[in-house]
């Protein structure tokens, strides 16, 4: 009667199937299009978005990313999750123990043997079973867990990658353009300092009046300091470039050599908002860290339930080390037991509430990095749109002002309008510097842009398939 019941019992177990919830990504409502979308060709290769840029040496830099201290972090935690992924796995089938042992014990004359008082030695050897059965799902929702736990560190080495990649490009970029920059002030400085050169020469001759050349002093002085500022900046970026490569600043640079800054890659489409769920990896991660908290609601939930065990144990057993091996020393056991936290429920329920806690948290991470995703693929649209407008009226102005600048050196040199050179040749410098900030500002906000959809729109990875049934909707 006892047998029939435990039977009943445990087939109920086995029909009510696993605790917890299955797992199901939820729906976040979002916008059929981005607001500030812009035009262009979808690329052939999507995965090659930085070659856009026309620039091998910036490439060649991205590929380093194995060497960068912060990705080299992030594949040490994968190396971790992975881990703890064959531990979880390990757990599900039986578990074997070899056992041995020697000892020499005296039993009491005093006692309910009546062999009692006897000093002997005691030899074992054998091994230990224990099989769990999961009959509740418990260990099936920790192996979910671990599946969706390992899933989300290798996207999270996929988003460490490309904020990697973002940095280093944005660097990189950033101190091309600084050279030129620098290039530019100085030469303006220079320039300016001829001028009032000239300017004095001629005061002193007479041709112009003092104020003249005293403005035209002034000038070159003001246009001088801004020197050590701009050629500082090439130096910070390198530095910084360095320290993302995790290189010396010299090699660098000699690597590196001096060239002129890629121009703007053209315009990408940045898709639907739909598709960052697919193409951003922090998004993948935080999707998988839901997946992995909503598993641990059924492992909590285990513990609710009784745990049932296969054990078992065989071996040799003697007094005697020269009998140890004769077939009279073998022992053997086997059969079922059952664990059941029976005065531990309060705690158990405890722990399944923060179980759901955490879920809750998960999930508004995953909305907050939908979210974040789409208001950078925005602002990145903008910075976009603005820098074309703003570099297109910078040369614009570059050009009016070299050509401005021509007229009045012309005319200088006939000896006529030193205050319009003057006048020109400051123009001319602040509308290089203007340019060159300008053309600055585009180059990296397409690195923003690229960031911001994804990278280089790589495919998400293969999701082990026992990780996608993990918990939102209860059974």
């Amino acid at each position: 009667m006892m047998l029939r019941s435990a039977t009943a019992v445990l087939a109920g177990l086995a029909l009510a199937g696993c605790v917890g919830k299955d797992y199901a990504r939820p729906e976040i409502a979002l916008t059929e299009r981005f607001a500030h979308e812009q035009a262009g060709d979808p690329l052939a290769d999507p995965a090659r978005a930085w070659e856009r840029f026309n620039d091998p040496a910036l490439v060649r830099l991205l590929a380093r990313s194995e060497g960068s201290l912060a990705v080299r972090e992030a594949l040490a935690r994968l190396d971790e999750a992975q881990a703890l992924r064959r531990q979880a796995t390990g757990s599900y089938g039986p578990q074997v123990d070899a056992v041995a042992g020697a000892e020499r014990q005296r039993t009491t004359a005093n006692g309910t043997n009546p062999q009692g008082g006897k000093t002997q030695n005691r030899l074992s050897t054998g091994f230990d079973l224990s099989w769990e059965i999961d009959l509740v799902g418990g260990l099936e929702r920790t192996r979910e867990a671990s599946d969706a736990f390992l899933a989300g560190s290798q996207e999270q080495v996929r988003a460490v990658r490309l904020i990697w990649q973002a940095e280093v490009a944005d660097a990189y970029l950033a101190w091309r353009h600084a050279q030129v920059k620098a290039t530019a002030i100085r030469a303006r400085a220079e320039t300016s300092a001829e001028s009032a050169r000239l300017a004095r020469s001629r005061a002193d001759l007479g041709a112009v009046d003092e104020a003249t050349a005293a403005r035209a002093e002034a000038q070159a002085a003001a246009l001088a300091a801004a020197v050590p500022q701009a050629e500082a900046q090439p130096r910070r970026d390198l530095q910084r470039l360095a320290l993302l490569l995790a290189t010396d600043t010299p090699a660098l640079e000699r690597e590196l050599g001096r060239q002129a800054p890629p121009a703007p890659p053209a315009a990408l489409p940045p898709g639907l908002p739909s598709d960052l769920l697919r193409r951003r990896p922090d998004i993948r991660a935080a999707e998988r860290d839901l997946a992995y908290t909503t598993a641990r609601i059924g492992v909590a939930e285990s513990d609710l339930w009784p745990r049932f065990f296969i054990t078992g144990s065989a071996g040799l057993e003697s007094i005697e080390s020269k009998d140890l091996f004769d077939s009279g020393s073998r022992y053997w056991s086997f059969g079922p037991s059952l664990r059941w936290s029976i005065f531990s429920y309060g705690r158990v329920q405890a722990g399944v509430a923060a179980a759901e806690a955490q879920e809750r948290q998960a999930l508004v991470r995953y909305e907050r990095a939908v979210r974040t995703a789409i208001t950078e693929t925005e602002l990145a649209l903008v910075g976009i749109r603005a820098a074309i407008d703003a570099e297109r009226a910078a040369t614009a102005s570059l050009k009016a002002a070299e050509a401005a600048r021509a007229i009045a050196t012309a005319r200088s040199e006939a000896g006529f309008g030193w205050d319009t050179r003057l006048e020109a040749d400051l123009l001319w410098a602040g509308a290089v510097a203007t340019h060159a900030d300008t053309a600055a500002d585009l180059t990296r906000a397409h690195v923003a842009f690229i960031k911001a959809v994804g990278g280089g729109f790589q495919d998400p990875p293969a999701v082990p398939a026992r990780s996608a049934t993990a918990g939102v909707t209860r059974r």
